[in-house]
């Protein structure tokens, strides 16, 4: 115990320097990144992986608190807001509804873990050098993850029970719902089309073709994941892209998008409409009872107007520490009743993100992130075009876009509050706010030393 605390403090002091942070950073996303399939090869050995993003976040966070004392500028004053009022809104509603202590604490620490991530990144100083370094270590791991989508799709079941993977293999279309390294569709739809955006963004800041042609494959590998939030959140990319592409890009792009569109329905069509059908009956149409996404909303909504403006309190809707210890809340509305949301087999418990939110902080809660995600789109947007360095603008666009393809997975799936997906986000938005933040201060300095040099040159004219 004692040694344990002795290490702990050690690393914080050593994370003080954000050199040793930044160095750690490559290695760190890659863990996170395969952590389930390593988890899965080693057994219980490897039970550590899933306490890898926490015990980063809280070295990070007291080596942050350390650097603002001895007087380094702290940056993402909203940021800090959100999460003082995160945390006001779920320790009121904890304490309106009694919950237990380590229940609220357990779910506290899951729900602001993201925002801490945002705001340790938001601090960091990032250079060209440290930019393309994060980047060649993801891109090993997108071309593996490429390499092996091929192997899942020649040989599924034989490739997946070679990485400890036992659930049976999902097919659409004849075709198996590929997942490669990943243990599920869902993370490795998330993860090729977060690779297709970065791609695409370059191709948009370099116009290098090569870019566009790699960004249509790694999206093309990602529809094939089947799942129907990422195929949307790769069309509204899309139309954001022509949005901002001016009209001579969107004239330059409209033949070889028109071709790839008209390729994917001829190929998929007929299974994209019966996938959005499907979707409308399974989610929307379908009694509340029958299914546990539309419970998850409409309960959400309930518990929110019942306890206005609070919700039920951290750990007890929608989450992880609602699933492990079994709510109560879930009683009260009969959800114990419907299919996935019971104790005995609570699989699609954590299915959701927003309801999750709404429930447990209630209005204002969620009215806080919904700000602070605006707010983080309208900066990373509005900036990018200021920077002039091709590297950093990139990697800004980049931020904005990922935050963008989260909001809209996130109403289907806990992409904010999910490993890998979380990490990636919080990390990726906090160095696009980081890069905005170290423009603004350059030109803030360069203002300043203009208007320094003015005020020289009229007190000379004056002495003359």
């Amino acid at each position: 115990m004692v040694l344990g605390v002795i290490g702990y403090v050690v690393l914080v002091f050593l994370a003080t320097n954000e050199v040793n942070i930044k160095n750690v950073i490559p290695p760190f996303l890659i863990l996170i990144l395969f952590q389930d399939t390593i988890q899965n090869l080693l057994g219980p050995a490897g039970v550590f992986l899933t306490y890898l993003d926490e015990m980063f976040v809280f070295i990070c966070i007291p080596a942050l608190i350390i650097n603002f004392l001895r007087g380094k500028k702290i940056f993402g004053g909203l940021i800090f807001l959100a999460i003082v009022g995160v945390l006001f809104f779920g320790t009121m509603s904890s304490i309106n509804n009694n919950n237990p202590f380590n229940i609220s604490l357990q779910g506290m620490q899951l729900m602001i873990k993201g925002l801490l991530y945002l705001f340790v990144f938001s601090n960091i100083s990032f250079s060209n050098s440290d930019l393309l370094k994060y980047v060649k270590w993801v891109k090993y791991a997108a071309l593996g993850v490429l390499f092996f989508s091929l192997v899942d799709l020649a040989a599924p079941s034989a490739f997946r029970s070679l990485i400890g993977i036992k659930t049976s293999v999902d097919y659409r279309l004849g075709i198996a719902s590929l997942q490669s390294l990943f243990i599920h569709p869902g993370i490795y739809g998330w993860f090729m089309a977060f690779i297709g955006v970065y791609l695409a963004v370059n191709y948009k800041v370099q116009s290098d073709f090569r870019y566009f042609y790699f960004a249509c494959i790694f999206f093309f590998f990602a529809v094939l994941s089947f799942r129907f939030k990422t195929i949307i959140a790769i069309l509204v990319i899309i139309s954001i892209f022509y949005l901002i592409s001016g009209i001579k890009n969107v004239l330059t792009l409209i033949i070889p998008v028109t071709i790839i569109s008209v390729v994917i329905f001829l190929l998929a069509g007929n299974y994209l409409v019966e996938l959005t059908d499907l979707t409308v009956s399974r989610y929307v149409e379908v009694d509340v009872m029958k299914s546990a996404r539309k419970a998850m909303y409409h309960f959400a909504f309930v518990i929110a107007n019942t306890n206005f403006p609070f919700g039920v309190g951290f750990g007890r809707y929608g989450g992880f520490i609602a699933r492990e210890e079994y709510s109560p809340v879930y009683y009260e509305y009969g959800m114990n009743n419907i299919y996935g949301l019971s104790p005995e087999n609570p699989i699609w418990a954590t299915d959701t993100y927003w309801p999750y939110i709404l429930g447990e902080l209630g209005y204002c809660g969620t009215i806080i992130l919904l700000v602070l995600f605006a707010y983080l789109l309208i900066k990373l947007f509005s900036n990018y075009k200021n920077i002039g360095n091709k590297i950093a603008k990139s990697f800004v666009l980049f931020a904005a876009f990922v935050l963008i393809q989260a909001l809209v997975e996130s109403f289907g799936e806990p992409v904010f509050n999910s490993s890998p997906q979380s990490v990636f986000i919080f990390v990726t938005t906090g160095i696009g706010f980081s890069l905005i933040c170290s423009q603004n201060k350059l030109l803030d300095s360069s203002n300043l030393k203009i208007v320094y040099q003015s005020d020289i040159v009229q007190k000379k004219i004056t002495e003359r």
